[in-house]
């Protein structure tokens, strides 16, 4: 949330705000952040790790450019994946190390 409104601090001095955004974004960041808070503090790490790792790549492929289309595809083979994987090292460690 400092973040975000920081961004909007600085949008303002230089006269690109979109209030409707930076409202979204505030009301958004509120519970999500509660409720972040709420299952990092209850939750493994090795539950967790993958999550955010899930979403700064996501995060890191959309800010290199990859379109909505591609991106979706990208995420969905890499869940894939990565479902395979644990199904694998649950079924006995048949999966890489």
């Amino acid at each position: 949330m400092p973040l975000t409104l920081a961004a909007a601090v600085g949008s303002l001095i230089f006269g690109h705000v979109q209030f409707a955004v930076t409202t979204s974004l505030i009301i958004g960041s509120v519970p999500a952040v509660l409720i972040g808070s709420k299952l990092s503090a209850s939750v493994p790490d090795r539950f967790i790790r993958p999550v955010i790792a899930f979403v700064i790549f996501a995060s890191g492929l959309k800010y290199v450019g990859v379109g909505p289309a591609t991106l979706g595809w990208i995420l969905v083979v890499a869940l894939l994946g990565g479902a395979t994987y644990i199904v694998l090292q649950l079924r006995g460690g048949e999966g890489p190390p």
